[in-house]
């Protein structure tokens, strides 16, 4: 199976979901929670007039992001993880995992006097 981009996964996983509507199952949520768990995400980031530039090595592999805010930064990271890893959107608001950066990585992302730093995902952290 070809890999898609995070953007054509996201319409591909849309048109899934209108299209046949799937029952959640534990087992199946057990198994997209794993394909996240452990997983080392580098992000060396940018700034870039208003917006934060990221580019992210998942496995060996590289995927570009942008946002405005820190909290947006960190969100579009993981909407990556849950696109590269073909997370069905049903499933991710039941997951309730993500991953986060250390809290000075995330001051840092925050401080518009920073233009640019190195991010190392790594918590996978049961979100509320």
């Amino acid at each position: 199976m070809s890999k898609l981009s995070p953007l054509k996964h996201v319409f591909f996983m849309l048109w899934q979901t209108l299209r046949s509507k799937r029952d959640l199952t534990p087992e199946a949520l057990a198994f997209y929670t794993e394909r996240i768990a452990q997983k080392k995400v580098n992000v060396s980031w940018e700034r870039d007039g208003k917006f934060i530039i990221g580019s992210i090595n998942v496995d060996g592999e590289m995927y570009m992001t942008q946002a405005t805010t820190a909290q947006e930064f960190v969100d579009m990271v993981n909407d990556v993880l849950y696109a590269i890893y073909n997370i069905p959107p049903e499933y991710i608001p039941i997951m309730k995992m993500k991953v986060l950066p250390k809290p000075e990585e995330f001051q840092k992302l925050n401080d518009i006097s920073i233009k640019k730093s190195f991010i190392q995902f790594q918590q996978i952290v049961a979100t509320a």
